[in-house]
């Protein structure tokens, strides 16, 4: 299991007044191959919405090892951060950014 660590969060709103923060974090990942050991970077989202009167609900997605570097990984991360995406846009946004 990749070692994550929250670098960035933000606090929104939806259309319905829901609170919704979000919360940003890159995530280190030890690869094997045929040289030894490789760490790999990925990042990941974690979204918290808070309905007045119900249970806050939680969604998370990740995407480990696309990154050589945390830099790299870290700089991503501000672009996910500035753009307010969400775990369910995290993949087509990998997708279109670095695949």
């Amino acid at each position: 299991m990749a070692e994550k660590t929250y670098i960035r969060e933000a606090e929104t709103e939806n259309e319905a007044g829901d609170r919704i923060l979000l919360c940003y974090n890159t995530n280190e990942k030890k690869i094997k191959n045929s040289s030894g050991e490789s760490i790999r970077y990925g990042v990941g989202i974690t979204m918290y919405t808070q309905r007045m009167g119900e249970r806050t609900r939680c969604e998370k997605k990740s995407m480990e090892g696309i990154f050589a570097t945390l830099n790299e990984a870290r700089r991503f991360v501000d672009v996910l951060w500035r753009g307010l995406v969400t775990p369910i846009t995290l993949e087509d946004i990998v997708a279109d950014c670095v695949g």
